[in-house]
């Protein structure tokens, strides 16, 4: 409706250069976000408080990610945030500790998505259409593994779905975890639903 203006940002934190995903972390003014910063030794995981003033509202950062950081989650039940690499890893940041805990190297190309499951359990998607299922308290070796749940899809010139990059591979590009069912949509145009 043209009777809405868009109104100023409340408040504007800059800690990456770019940035590929958020969540909340336990209120709706602490931020945690993945992303890049323009080196493999600036921060591509960062924590911000909007109630503190700009300078100081960045309250945890680390350089989880070399080649950027593309999805994030919170785990409340365990106090981290996991998040998702373009370099396929995965991390786990203690978010009381405020250091990585675990890194691994959960996929063959980027990890696009993920989401947290009951008990400390957390799913993985990639670009070439693998889902996986990891425990975080034992990394490293998925508990299950379920290859090409979407069938990737690589935009081209003549296919460039809005939102892609020409060149880059896309397989699972969402889902979203609740009571034991996990629905993931993916590049092959199809949203699938899981129940374990």
């Amino acid at each position: 409706p043209d009777s809405l203006e868009r109104a100023p940002p409340y408040a504007q934190m800059r800690c990456l250069s770019r940035g590929a995903d958020l969540c909340f972390v336990d209120s709706p003014v602490v931020v945690a976000a993945a992303g890049s910063s323009g080196g493999a030794e600036e921060p591509s995981l960062c924590v911000w408080d909007a109630l503190l003033p700009p300078g100081r509202s960045v309250v945890a950062s680390c350089a989880a990610h070399p080649e950027g950081g593309v999805c994030v989650a919170y785990l409340p039940s365990e106090g981290v945030l996991l998040s998702g690499g373009a370099g396929g890893e995965v991390v786990v940041f203690d978010l009381r500790q405020r250091r990585l805990r675990h890194r691994w190297s959960a996929h063959a190309l980027g990890v696009r998505t993920l989401a947290c499951g009951d008990g400390g359990s957390c799913f993985t998607a990639s670009a070439d259409g693998d889902l996986k299922l990891w425990d975080i308290s034992r990394p490293g070796t998925p508990l299950a593994h379920w290859p090409r749940v979407h069938e990737p899809h690589t935009a081209s010139p003549l296919f460039h779905p809005v939102g892609t990059s020409i060149g880059r591979t896309y397989g699972v590009n969402c889902m979203i975890e609740e009571g034991g069912r996990l629905i993931t949509g993916g590049a092959d145009g199809r949203l699938l639903c899981h129940c374990f």
